[in-house]
């Protein structure tokens, strides 16, 4: 049976990039472009891990954060946040991530990097 990971992230790039990275039978990957869609995925989907940009324009990831953490269903769901910032500011929004998120990867990220943290994540 496949893992269900959803990824919020408004950039369509950025998507496409992790869909590749993350290309894998045992992996089915559901893009969500906003966080309101990507609160409706993962009421629909009930992933095994969710991705999670935390800069978008109608809801901040860390709202969706929050909302996740307060959802019996989701609590949980392992949340690797991917976010660009400058290197100064990402070190300091690494200390600044959500309590409880599984891990923190800015971006850029390498491939690897990506797909370790995921495999991690869901004990593969």
């Amino acid at each position: 049976m496949s893992k269900k990971v959803v990824y919020i992230e408004d950039e369509p790039e950025m998507v496409d990039l992790v869909q590749m990275v993350l290309e894998d039978p045992d992996l089915e990957t559901f893009p969500a472009f906003s966080g309101e869609a990507g609160l409706e995925a993962l009421q629909e989907v009930q992933p095994d891990l969710i991705l999670l940009d935390l800069f978008m324009p109608d809801i901040s990831g860390w709202d969706i954060y929050r909302q996740i953490r307060e959802d019996e269903k989701l609590r949980d769901t392992p949340v690797i946040v991917l976010s660009a910032c400058h290197e100064k500011i990402a070190s300091v929004l690494a200390q600044d991530v959500p309590e409880g998120a599984f891990d923190y990867i800015s971006k850029p990220f390498s491939p690897a990097e990506l797909r370790e943290s995921v495999e991690r994540a869901l004990g593969l």
